[in-house]
């Protein structure tokens, strides 16, 4: 083992900080969660058929769809839409975020910036005989991503 190369090394990084020189640090990271049911019904466990709405004496259908945006501390952005059927909000986005409405897949990755971004959507109904119902049941889809 040579201590004279090693004290070289050791010197000539030394001056280098000394003079301020530095190598520039980059980090990225990337927070995704994804919420993707579909074909969501209920059964009756006696005929192994959908519940239909005559099967309920009273009934009432309440959905809250909500998707909000934040950077930090401060307040962020919001919509929520409460209703009897179908909810589909606006898409909430805070910084260069490059996904559309209704587009629940991971961004691609870009080269700078800081985003924040949510969206929901919720389709169909749990039983038949609504105005909202259908073969395929529930479908509810959510994206949170920064």
């Amino acid at each position: 083992m040579n201590f004279r190369n090693i004290g070289f090394a050791a010197a000539t990084i030394s001056a280098a900080v000394a003079l301020g020189w530095s190598p520039q640090a980059q980090a990225g990271a990337v927070g995704y969660a994804t919420l993707d049911i579909s074909n969501f019904k209920l059964f009756s466990q006696s005929t192994n058929t959908q519940l239909d709405v005559s099967n309920f004496s009273g009934i009432i259908i309440g959905n809250t769809t909500s998707a909000s945006a934040n950077l930090g501390p401060g307040p962020g952005v919001t919509s929520q839409d409460p209703t009897n059927g179908p909810s589909d909000v606006a898409l909430q986005c805070i910084g260069a975020c490059g996904m559309g409405q209704n587009n629940f897949a991971l961004q691609p990755a870009f080269g700078s910036g800081t985003f924040a971004r949510g969206d929901a959507r919720l389709q169909g109904a749990l039983i038949t005989g609504t105005a909202t119902s259908g073969a395929n049941g529930v479908r509810a889809q959510g994206v949170a991503e920064t």
